[in-house]
């Protein structure tokens, strides 16, 4: 039987900068979440991932295509593949580069949560209300060593 390989993972959730992250959340739109966490990805993630692995479109590609649906320019089925797929695919393939893995993985859920939360199934289980998954940001709170502000804080 193989052996479970370890996630690698900066941080704490537990950190006081973290709880006040899921607090600060807890009073955003989504809208609001997901732009910044786009925001955030693209502009401090994505350069960490291009500077190791120059060529390696498959995160940009990501977070293009979740601009694209957020700002309601194409359907979801047209660019599923792109945003939840392809930076996992490029961290599957890194196990010996765990910085440029670490920085697919959370520029992966980064682009991931545009599609997160608000659904039937989600407003049951919380209580109607919408619910986005905090992993997304708390992913790229510990990639920032903690020292991460959004915007609108």
């Amino acid at each position: 039987m193989a052996k479970k390989k370890l996630r690698k993972m900066l941080g704490d959730v537990n950190a006081p900068s973290a709880i006040a992250l899921r607090n600060l959340i807890d009073t955003q739109s989504k809208d609001t979440i997901r732009k910044w966490c786009l925001d955030y990805a693209e502009a401090k993630i994505l350069p960490i991932f291009e500077k190791r692995c120059p060529g390696d479109d498959r995160p940009r590609n990501a977070v293009n295509a979740a601009y694209e649906y957020l700002d309601g320019k194409v359907k979801f089925p047209a660019v599923k593949n792109t945003i939840l797929n392809e930076c996992h695919a490029a961290a599957r393939e890194l196990d010996a580069n765990p910085t440029a893995q670490a920085a697919a993985r959370a520029i992966g859920q980064g682009s991931a949560v545009v599609r997160a939360g608000g659904g039937k199934s989600h407003r049951a289980r919380f209580g109607g209300r919408p619910y986005i998954d905090p992993f997304p940001w708390l992913v790229l709170l510990c990639s920032s060593g903690g020292r991460l502000r959004p915007s609108w804080a």
